[in-house]
């Protein structure tokens, strides 16, 4: 799978994600929604510590673009970040 097409899923399930989870709020508990919820969060506590920064900042809550710059050269969080983005689709995948 290529890294745009990797991106755009994970992007769908991250936007998916944090809808329910700002409606779960508001909402009775639904048995579909925990169980996405729970497949998410599941898929990402599988991760490794540097996958879940990469996932959390890249997708999830990265308020701030270009978080990576401090610590990692381009080439380097390129790779990390299609590590990480393989490694949480694949969980997720599996889990589902």
């Amino acid at each position: 799978m290529t890294r745009k097409t990797l991106e755009k899923h994970i992007r769908s399930i991250s936007k998916t994600y944090l809808s329910l989870i700002h409606s779960v709020h508001t909402l009775k508990s639904n048995s579909e929604i925990d169980s996405y919820l729970s497949l998410v969060e599941s898929s990402y506590s599988r991760l490794s510590k540097l996958s879940q920064l990469i996932i959390n900042n890249e997708f999830f809550y990265g308020d701030y673009p270009d978080w990576w710059r401090d610590s990692f050269s381009s080439p380097l969080f390129l790779k990390l970040k299609k590590e990480a983005m393989e490694q949480f689709w694949e969980e997720f995948i599996y889990e589902a």
